[in-house]
């Protein structure tokens, strides 16, 4: 994909998503498009080498749809009007939810047509329902996966990592607890942008990524057996 060509990124809200497992990756992004670049950055050579992105925020209707918490999040396109994507983002929701109708045949549909797929916490195990994630290594976010272990209903045929911030198997990107979204898609950023533009707006965010190996939370899941 070159610089010029427009990119068609999609977010799947699902009932009762973790609003900050799409806000905050979606905010990271957003301040390397073209048009906000432009507007903010005082070098004309950065901004230039600034993607052009458009969002499309994806659910089974129009009618706006409740985060877990903050404010309404409306859709701009259905999983039937949903154009071609590049990349799709799913952050996570009640992590023993069922899958909502129409999820599991838009995941299907879409996954073989995107470069990416970016789950944020519990978004990968959307994906393991799905029965996306067979034989692939993947993480989601710790407490979750011990109170699934406990239960009994973890997600089977899933490699899952315990340990780090991230983890990447072919064009999946799963991250840990919902703050380590921003981290992994920091990366995933730096590699598909010019390094330029995305360390400008980390340093107009103020945002220092933790690295993939950062370890503060493994302890969560030592002893635990899936």
């Amino acid at each position: 994909m070159t610089q010029e060509s427009p990119i068609s990124f999609g977010v799947l809200l699902l009932s009762d998503y973790q609003v900050l497992d799409s806000i905050g990756p979606i905010d990271l992004i957003y301040n390397i498009t073209s048009s906000f670049v432009t507007a903010a950055c005082p070098s004309p050579a950065i901004a230039a080498k600034a993607p052009h992105i458009t969002f499309h925020f994806i659910s089974h209707s129009l009618s706006p749809m409740q985060p877990a918490g903050g404010p309404l999040q409306t859709p701009t396109c259905t999983y039937t009007t949903c154009p071609k994507l590049d990349y799709l983002l799913i952050p996570g929701q009640d992590p023993i939810a069922p899958l909502e109708p129409g999820v599991k045949e838009f995941l299907l549909e879409r996954y073989d047509e995107v470069e990416s797929v970016l789950t944020v916490c519990t978004g990968s195990l959307v994906l393991a329902k799905a029965g996306l994630l067979e034989g692939r290594s993947a993480m989601t976010n710790r407490v979750s996966l011990a109170m699934m272990a406990r239960l009994g209903v973890v997600p089977k045929g899933v490699k899952w990592q315990l340990k780090g911030r991230w983890t990447v198997d072919g064009k999946v990107w799963s991250s840990a607890g919902i703050t380590a979204g921003m981290d992994m898609t920091a990366e995933w950023m730096l590699e598909r942008f010019d390094r330029e533009v995305v360390e400008w707006s980390w340093e107009l965010g103020e945002f220092e990524p933790r690295p993939k190996e950062w370890a503060k939370f493994d302890y969560i899941l030592e002893g635990i057996e899936l």
